[in-house]
């Protein structure tokens, strides 16, 4: 028989073989197209997720680390001012180192007022005054269910004008500043009636709501005369 005329060995053509045969591409299914779509969908949902997660996580760890910092901030403001607290020679008989004991609807809401001479500059464009009147307080902003430590400062230590103030803690549940005499624990100090004219150490218990709403403590204590 001839080869090459088109017909096979039994005379017949070439019959037409299915193209997946020979590798042909073919087109993906309207179901497959769904499954994969579906797929895609609940991978980008669960990628979403986590990056939501993760994102309230980070805000969370630095909202209180910008918490702890404020705290650690207004401890060691604190611990300058106390240690630097001085008697003025004009004040002689005065009570220039004075705190006070108040109790409000979260529990206590201390006050502590001194004369010192290291402090907080809060005018930058107005000289240092070598000595100053400073003093803690909490108060309690409108609209706000928690107090906020408050600072001021007199520019000068006769200064009868309005005092600058700066708010270095905000959400604090309680202020407790207790006073040692050298042998108790006291709730108030005035030294113009005290027999010291500064107390000998200063415990300060200050207790601050953090991002999540529990509350936690915090305590400083500030030796001012050896004992």
């Amino acid at each position: 028989m001839k080869r090459g005329n088109g017909f096979n060995m039994s005379g017949n053509k070439n019959p037409k073989l299915p193209r997946r045969l020979f590798g042909a591409p073919q087109g993906f299914t309207l179901v497959e197209v769904l499954i994969a779509l579906a797929i895609a969908a609940v991978i980008a949902i669960f990628l979403y997720e986590t990056f939501i997660s993760t994102s309230r996580v980070t805000e969370k760890i630095e909202q209180e680390r910008e918490v702890y910092r404020e705290i650690r901030l207004t401890a060691d403001q604190l611990t300058r001012e106390l240690l630097s607290a001085y008697q003025p020679p004009a004040l002689s008989g005065a009570s220039y180192f004075s705190g006070v004991h108040e109790t409000g609807s979260e529990g206590s809401m201390d006050s502590l007022s001194f004369y010192a001479m290291s402090h907080l500059h809060l005018v930058p464009d107005q000289p240092d005054a070598e000595l100053t009147r400073v003093r803690y307080f909490l108060e309690k902003p409108s609209e706000s269910k928690w107090y906020q430590l408050s600072h001021e400062e007199y520019p000068h230590f006769l200064s009868k004008g309005p005092p600058e103030k700066e708010v270095l803690i905000e959400k604090v549940k309680e202020l407790n500043i207790k006073y040692f005499d050298g042998k108790t624990w006291l709730p108030e100090w005035d030294s113009k009636k005290s027999n010291l004219s500064i107390p000998a150490a200063v415990k300060v218990s200050l207790v601050v709501i953090k991002q999540d709403g529990t509350p936690e403590e915090w305590v400083r204590q500030v030796n001012l005369v050896g004992f």
